[in-house]
């Protein structure tokens, strides 16, 4: 089941980022790297209200819906609610803008449709995979990925700008809820919660009070943690610069974030399931298998990301980016692998145990560092200065979520198993490194190569028991047949 349903997932996030790595070229040529950097200053702002405001009742949906059958109701109701208060805050923000000139006029509005959009798709998405509804899932990034790319070369078309770009990723999120996920919205406020009249009073001073408050303080100090770099970066360089650091950053958040999060979309709600039951061996054996399946298919995807550097900047941001680029990619790509590895794997022992003061307390330390070594290094060293703080700040977060999380769900130390992924994964980096060059051509030279030599690999050492799992799929197709 967790494997179907890891295929729908992978294929729906590959497809999805390969279309948003579309849009990102496409806005990053459009606009230009000082364009560009507005642009991540409006999305780091709405990335901070969600995270804060939102995405602690999307966690508590996919963390409860299995046990409590009104989690749903109450926490889109308290969901909707946040985002309109979240309007008033745009709307002041716009008048500030209007009043004093401090930003393009229009571009706290995006922001605040981005937000709030972006938070009411996550909802539907956190739903979709807590009920095992992949397939809705799948349509409904597939469907946002599209749209963006078509509103936004339509915002382009039109010189909407940067409030136009940020406004694209917004009513991107919202049509893609309205074609597919509609029916988690209609009627959420008439319908009465199954189980009892005071049942949203209940659930939220229970425990969706006592997961949601330590967690949204997490999430601050997550975003803190995740775009204060941008912020601060924007007060000590040209917006150029900026712009160029923030393309690199997004097009690693979309390929490297949409791998790691379809692995863990398909088995987390099976290790909830496995810890509510009670079942430690078969928690146990989930976490294990997780562990090495992600092993097997993020490390090549992280070493393979960092390689392609140059050619994939020449693709997709072109010779004004390209300085800059080049110097902050593999930085920027370690952190980013990190920063996944510590929230789709080592935070998910604290999840299940509820440990949230522990991942407050790593995650704000980790962003007190980040922000101590962004303002020493960023005057200094410029956009290097602030990828080598997120490397080391990263580093620290997962290091302390590791060591938190260790009784819980027991990943154990990596056996023999691991050791085909590690060697494969070298070997294509050798491969890979020796194609190193520009374009179209060269970018297709070295993914292709990469994916026959490491798939190769794995097929001789045996990785991941693959070459038994293709022997049972050729039999069954032979059957079919």
């Amino acid at each position: 089941m967790s494997l179907r349903a890891s295929a729908i997932y992978m294929a729906a996030r590959a497809t999805a980022g390969l279309v948003s790595l579309v849009a990102v070229g496409l806005f990053a040529r459009g606009l230009g790297p000082a364009g560009y950097g507005w642009v991540a200053l409006a999305s780091s702002v709405a990335a901070v209200a969600v995270a804060v405001f939102l995405q602690p009742l999307q966690h508590a949906l996919s963390r409860f819906v299995v046990a409590e059958a009104a989690a749903r109701v109450v926490l889109g109701r308290l969901l909707v609610g946040v985002s309109l208060a979240l309007a008033l805050c745009a709307a002041i923000a716009e008048l500030v803008a209007g009043l004093s000139g401090a930003w393009p006029l229009g571009l706290a509005s995006a922001a605040w449709v981005l937000g709030a959009s972006q938070g009411l798709f996550d909802f539907s998405a956190q739903h979709a995979t807590a009920t095992g509804q992949s397939r809705r899932y799948a349509g409904m990034f597939v469907s946002k990925a599209l749209l963006l790319v078509a509103i936004g070369a339509a915002a382009l078309a039109v010189s909407a700008g940067v409030p136009g770009v940020v406004a694209a990723y917004g009513l991107a999120a919202v049509l893609a809820v309205v074609l597919v996920a509609r029916s988690d919205w209609t009627g959420l406020f008439a319908q009465r919660p199954a189980c009892g009249a005071d049942v949203d009073t209940a659930l939220w001073r229970g425990r969706l009070r006592s997961f949601c408050l330590p967690l949204g303080a997490t999430l601050l100090m997550t975003a803190v943690l995740q775009w204060a770099d941008r912020f601060m970066l924007a007060a000590a360089v040209p917006p150029e610069v900026l712009g160029a650091y923030a393309a690199v950053g997004d097009l690693t958040q979309q390929s490297l974030g949409f791998l790691f999060g379809a692995l863990y979309l398909a088995w987390y709600p099976r290790l909830v399931r496995a810890h509510e039951a009670g079942d430690l061996v078969e928690r146990h054996r989930l976490a294990r298998r997780y562990a090495l399946l992600a092993l097997a298919v993020l490390l090549p995807a992280v070493a393979g990301f960092a390689l392609v550097a140059r050619a994939l900047s020449s693709v997709f941001f072109g010779a004004a980016y390209e300085s800059v680029a080049l110097a902050v990619w593999p930085w920027l790509t370690l952190a980013i692998a990190l920063a996944c590895t510590r929230m789709f794997f080592a935070d998910i022992g604290l999840y299940l145990a509820g440990r949230m003061g522990l991942q407050l307390r790593n995650v704000g330390l980790s962003a007190a560092l980040g922000v101590t070594l962004n303002l020493w290094w960023a005057p200094v060293h410029s956009a290097l200065g602030s990828a080598w703080a997120a490397v080391v700040a990263q580093a620290f977060c997962l290091a302390l979520s590791m060591w938190s999380g260790r009784r819980t769900l027991g990943w154990g130390w990596p056996d023999k198993t691991w050791a085909a992924p590690v060697l494969s994964t070298l070997v294509m980096a050798v491969v890979v490194a020796r194609l190193d060059g520009h374009g179209v051509a060269a970018l297709a030279m070295q993914g292709l190569c990469g994916v026959a030599v490491y798939g190769s690999c794995m097929l001789v050492l045996d990785g991941a028991g693959c070459r038994g799992w293709l022997a049972d799929w050729w039999r069954a197709r032979s059957g079919m047949t």
